[in-house]
């Protein structure tokens, strides 16, 4: 009977002990990853993106910047952040016509806005969110080497038909406080756009998962 009241006394405790971050939360962000292009389902794929689909090389995924959360309840949350991404997709050599090596480049600015659950626990908190994201590229780049007389590489310069992108990100991770005001927080996130690069029936949608750390201030 005493061994029964002291679990009892014990699991009712363990809440009052919960370490809870305070309201607000702000740092710096870094995250490393892989990053592609989603051409469709082969039913829908046009010749053309068939052919890029089928050439495509997916690479790294580099993002930095701040977030910002803010605690609604005990377990609920709402963040955002704004990050600067640069990505890069690889196409496979000697494979278009009359071109060696081809690569793209993509600079953007995203801004997530989502809610994040919280799981309290004694010393970490788990959480998992899902979020609307908004993008703004500003730069894209393609790089080749013409086969004919083998130039030196090529850096073009030029913007995609849709420059202003929208669709979902997901993440899960867990909240570590490493003293009262600082917390460490690794996650794993990934992100999905619903627009397409391009206007025509070439469709390009974006997607990219990464490991992000992020170093908080609680205040």
């Amino acid at each position: 009977m005493k061994s029964v009241l002291f679990f009892l006394m014990l699991v009712m405790a363990v809440p009052a002990m919960a370490q809870v971050q305070l309201r607000n939360q702000f740092g710096p962000k870094l995250a490393l990853g892989y990053y592609n292009l989603a051409y469709g389902s082969a039913s829908k794929q046009t010749d053309l993106t068939q052919q890029l689909d089928s050439l495509q090389v997916g690479n790294a995924a580099l993002d930095f910047g701040f977030s910002y959360k803010r605690r609604l309840t005990r377990e609920l949350s709402i963040a955002t952040g704004l990050g600067l991404g640069r990505y890069q997709v690889n196409f496979l050599e000697n494979s278009l016509p009359s071109i060696a090596a081809y690569h793209q480049l993509l600079l953007q600015v995203n801004l997530p806005v989502g809610l994040e659950y919280n799981i309290i626990t004694e010393n970490w908190q788990p959480f998992f969110g899902v979020y609307l994201q908004g993008s703004k590229i500003l730069q894209t780049k393609m790089e080749y080497i013409l086969q004919q007389g083998w130039n030196p590489s090529t850096m073009q310069s030029y913007l995609p038909a849709n420059t202003w992108l929208y669709g979902m990100a997901a993440s899960a991770g867990a909240q570590l406080p490493l003293t009262d005001h600082w917390t460490l927080e690794p996650a794993i996130w990934a992100a999905y756009s619903f627009m397409s690069l391009m206007a025509n029936a070439a469709a390009q949608r974006p997607y990219h998962i990464s490991f992000q750390a992020a170093v908080l201030y609680n205040f």
